[in-house]
């Protein structure tokens, strides 16, 4: 019953829509009636379990939404209730999470030049601009709105002004110490050459890691290892409650043998006394307030809470001697969290967690039902993990290292049993002996270094990656299921010793399929042009047959977030596009080559085409240039590619000196013109250049899109690639009037997400996001907004 609770609310994950308020009523009558016959019927029972989760979820996706409403409705004007502060990482800024009066929910804020230094459970009166939850919607990218889901947070936006209505007051000791403690630890690991991976150890902070450690941990599977999470808690628990047990053990002989040769020796506890003591209840106890502690270091993380209910429950269970298996507190555990807080549902971290004891648990069980012992023991275990979080990993992510098994098999147990323990150590020692705390932080420093020089190493090995789709997803699922069933029957059927290799072998099989179903993906027989979401920025991509050509890679930003790493290379991975043919880079403003740089660094790239101001900023051979204002386009095999000469004024601005580009597909053409003005569209509109799409110049601007441009293209749909909500409210009013005028169909990246045109028999195929993705009610359903 419990795990159908569960898995129901998880399926809230994937509604395409919520269940209308009546059905929700509906769902409460049926759940009413099976109440009173579950005792006598096993399948009221799970009627009871499904109904309620149905409730719960639909109920708490309605009161979400109307909460989103509220605050988008209310005025600027808020008193808001300081939940989390973060410095910004440039500049002297602040990124709050605060209550407002307005809604339930949280806020998720920025405030730029702050003037009042913030903390949580201070209350300010504030003059707030805000946006409901929005992200950018690209196949293969990290979903935002799901992740503003998960922490209930119903608006975005930016504080203008604010005035403290109410300090909170600091006098609790605890707040005090810890931050005390923080800034020691920071104060410890600075200068060591891992301090980021350490103070991620320690503290749970992962903001000081740089890049390239980041990618290495991401890229093999060990992303869990650089925080505070409930592997972590686990290790501290068993690690300490080992360590005191085994002391206990021996102290009561140590006393007995003290006593009999020195009987009157003073002893704080009388020996009988000592005797009547469990040492297991006592290690559990101290094992778990070691834990507690840190737990609290990382102010208590939804991971690490989770992982101490666990803990508690299973202590408890024990202590009382409950009949309660491991796998009924996990799941006691997970209806806990879905039922009190149901935003967890769209939690990766939660999924991630949860499904991870699962696997453990799994894995145990079988290697105890063989008999399997020792290493083969690990084995079975890291498999179970590796297959269980596969389709998870595939869904979330989009990608799978092949080798997380054997590395979590080397890495887990090197940072559990030698690098955590020693860092731990460290911050003890810390109040007596600084010598020695910076003693044991070396240790834990180098062996640091020689896993991240193992695991970048292991990261560059681009074959052990394998980028996962939807359908993918689907045959994993499958072979998962086909996995579970062979070693269900390979029980009976073969000896424990060979079980291991069988299994691996199956897995290899069922990896290798969807292997050659990603590397399938990079082939389009048919011209396909996409145009990704990077919000107030461009990013179009066309391909044919194996040939792929990209125009403009869309912002960077001052914090380090860019468009290659966040669409454009997590869309390359999806397709399965291991190469750009050729990279437009249509003129020098950072919303559409800021994050050019980054795209180089990850995708290999065979020729540029660019103005010459932005050509004389790349570091790359000259043979790979082309200047777009003077001679013709580079071959890319499968497109054909032209440039409209727009001979630009010495004088012109940055707008008027983009690459125009036309791509054609037969009688059928894309034409791409930057951010060019009216003045150059008169140039170019005295030629050939009907194209049945035109992505609008300048986000759809007012300085462009003349009438007479549009009847010179005569498209059939025009494209804005525009940010929601734009601060400058591109498409211009006045240039859809035109559009609309012209009888030509509109489509926006802010609201549509990724937008796909597919040249098939003639015709143009258009699909959005939510037409090429499973539609989800919290992305693809947003009517209200």
């Amino acid at each position: 019953m419990l795990i159908t609770y569960v898995l129901t609310t998880l399926s809230a994950n994937w509604w395409p829509d919520l269940l209308p308020r009546p059905a929700i009523i509906l769902c409460v009558v049926g759940s009413c009636i099976c109440l009173f016959t579950a005792r006598r019927l096993w399948l009221a029972r799970l009627l009871l379990a499904v109904f309620s989760a149905v409730v719960l979820m639909a109920f708490h996706g309605h009161q979400y939404i109307s909460n989103i409403v509220k605050v988008d409705q209310a005025d600027e004007d808020h008193s808001l209730t300081i939940q989390a502060v973060k410095e910004l990482p440039w500049g002297d800024g602040l990124e709050v999470v605060a209550s407002t009066n307005h809604a339930q929910g949280n806020l998720k804020l920025r405030w730029y030049k702050a003037l009042i230094p913030l903390k949580p459970g201070d209350v300010i009166d504030a003059v707030i601009k805000t946006k409901p939850p929005h992200g950018l919607r690209n196949i293969g990218g990290f979903s935002y709105q799901r992740y503003l889901l998960a922490h209930n947070i119903v608006a975005t936006g930016t504080i203008k002004s604010a005035a403290l209505k109410k300090h909170q007051s600091t006098s609790w000791y605890w707040p005090k110490l810890r931050k005390s403690i923080r800034d020691q630890v920071k104060t410890l690991v600075a200068g060591n050459s891992q301090a980021g991976v350490l103070t991620a150890l320690i503290l749970g902070e992962r903001k000081t890691i740089s890049p390239t450690t980041r990618d290495a941990f991401q890229v093999t599977g060990t992303a869990h290892l650089m925080a505070i999470s409930g592997l972590h808690v686990g290790m501290v628990f068993f690690a300490v409650a080992t360590v005191v047990k085994a002391m206990l053990v021996q102290l009561v002989p140590i006393m007995t043998s003290a006593k009999r040769l020195m009987p009157n020796i003073w002893l704080p506890l009388k020996i009988t006394t000592l005797k009547r003591l469990h040492p297991q209840t006592i290690a559990h106890l101290v094992g778990f307030l070691a834990a507690f502690g840190y737990g609290a270091l990382s102010d208590f993380a939804l991971p690490t809470i989770r992982a101490l209910i666990f803990l508690a429950g299973w202590i408890i269970a024990g202590q009382w001697r409950w009949r309660l298996s491991a796998w009924r507190i996990l799941m006691l555990a997970a209806t806990l969290f879905v039922t009190v807080s149901p935003n967890v549902v769209y939690s990766a971290s939660f999924w991630l967690s949860f499904f991870a004891v699962f696997a453990v648990l799994t894995g145990v069980a079988i290697s105890r039902g063989f008999g399997v012992v020792g290493l083969r023991r690990l084995l079975i275990i890291q498999l179970c993990i590796f297959v269980v979080m596969l389709p998870l990993q595939s869904a979330l992510f989009g990608q799978q290292s092949m080798l997380a098994p054997v590395v979590n098999l080397i890495a887990i147990p090197w940072v559990g049993l030698s690098i955590l323990p020693a860092a731990l150590l460290a911050v003890v020692a810390l109040p007596v002996d600084e010598s020695l705390a910076n003693g044991l932080l070396w240790v834990a420093n180098i062996q640091l270094d020689w896993l991240v020089r193992l695991l970048q190493e292991i990261s560059r090995l681009n074959w052990q990656l394998l980028p996962i789709d939807g359908y993918s997803v689907v045959v994993v699922l499958i072979s998962t299921a086909l996995l579970l069933i062979w070693v269900w029957i390979a029980r009976w059927l073969i000896h424990s010793r060979t079980l291991v290799v069988y299994t691996y072998s199956v897995a290899l099989i069922s990896v290798a399929v969807c292997w050659s179903a990603v590397y399938w993906r990079q082939y389009r027989p048919d011209f396909t042009l996409d145009v990704l979401d990077v919000g107030q920025g461009l990013s179009v991509v066309a391909r044919k047959h194996t040939s792929t050509m990209i125009y403009d890679v869309g912002p960077a930003y001052p914090s380090g977030f860019n468009m290659a790493d966040a669409v454009i290379t997590p869309y390359f991975r999806q397709q399965g596009i291991p190469h750009i043919e050729l990279l437009v880079l249509s003129h020098d403003d950072n919303d559409h080559i800021g994050s050019s740089k980054q795209l180089a660094s990850a995708v290999s790239i065979g020729n540029y085409l660019a103005p010459k101001e932005v050509i004389n900023k790349l570091a790359v051979p000259p043979k790979q240039l082309h200047d777009c204002h003077h001679g013709d386009a580079p071959v890319a095999s499968g497109l054909t590619i032209r440039l409209l000469p727009t001979k630009p004024q010495d004088n012109a601005n940055d707008n008027d000196r983009s690459c125009v580009v036309y791509v054609a597909e037969g009688l059928s053409g894309v034409l791409l013109p930057g951010d060019i003005s009216k003045t150059v569209e008169r140039g170019i509109s005295t030629g050939d250049i009907a194209a049945d799409i035109l992505v609008a110049p300048h986000h759809g601007s007012d300085t462009s899109s003349s009438s007479t441009f549009i009847q010179a293209v005569n498209p059939d749909y025009v494209i804005y690639s525009a940010g929601y909500r734009n601060r400058w409210r591109l498409p211009a009013k006045k240039v859809q009037q035109r559009y609309q005028t012209a009888g030509v169909t509109e489509l926006n990246t802010s609201t549509d997400g990724l937008i796909r045109f597919v040249f098939v028999h003639d015709h143009w195929r258009v699909q959005t996001y939510c037409d090429l993705v499973w539609p989800v009610w919290y992305e693809c359903d947003r009517k209200e907004l």
